[in-house]
């Protein structure tokens, strides 16, 4: 049931890997070939989602794969603006 309800909102595999932190299967993904900028029926990004479960590793490493860190969701925010200004700089740090 959750899995219908988890397509009937847009969410990908690769949303879902990173709401849950799950860093390998974040990779895996990527390397197979996932939109890393795939949106959601709310506008979201995979990277929207671990920066909200503040899921530092997932953030960073899609941080570091050259997403559009620019997309807003439909309350017209990015996944950086979403995050509190801590994580956020953990995650742009170098």
């Amino acid at each position: 049931m959750r899995f219908f309800h988890m397509l009937n909102k847009g969410l990908s595999l690769l949303h879902w890997a990173c709401d849950r932190g799950h860093l390998e299967i974040v990779k895996l993904l990527i390397e197979r070939g996932s939109n890393i900028n795939i949106l959601t029926n709310e506008n979201e990004t995979p990277f929207h989602y671990a920066c909200l479960s503040e899921h530092l590793e997932c953030s960073r490493h899609l941080y570091r794969n050259n997403i559009d860190i620019t997309i807003k969701d439909k309350e017209g925010l990015t996944a950086l603006e979403q995050c509190d200004e801590e994580f956020k700089q953990l995650v742009i740090q170098d």
